[in-house]
């Protein structure tokens, strides 16, 4: 592995790590889920930002199996619609006839 996978993955288990709720996540399969992740080019900050919503949730975190499973779940909406996102604002740069650069890292 690159020193540039370990820091994605570093920052995503870290983001768990520092949430008391969600440690139980941290099982051999999230680390798995995180390379994934990084692999599909899923930006880090849509990572963290799945992260702080799966374990900012009031209900039970639940067992580690059922989190990686949730985390992942919400990983892939997100991710889903932030691609949407940005397919939505490059429709409207075409249609106004600009050349715009779309910032990349925005979420929607």
């Amino acid at each position: 592995m690159e020193c540039k996978d370990m820091d994605y993955i570093s920052k995503a288990a870290n983001s768990l790590l520092s949430r008391s709720r969600c440690t139980s996540i941290l099982a051999a399969e999230i680390y798995t889920a995180i390379a994934e992740w990084e692999k599909r080019e899923i930006p880090l900050r849509i990572v963290l930002i799945s992260i702080e919503e799966v374990c900012a949730d009031v209900r039970d975190v639940g067992t580690s199996s059922e989190s990686i499973y949730r985390l992942q779940a919400v990983v892939s909406r997100n991710f889903r619609d932030w691609l949407i996102g940005n397919c939505a604002e490059k429709d409207v740069v075409r249609s106004n006839g600009r050349s715009l650069a779309i910032n990349r890292g925005q979420t929607h």
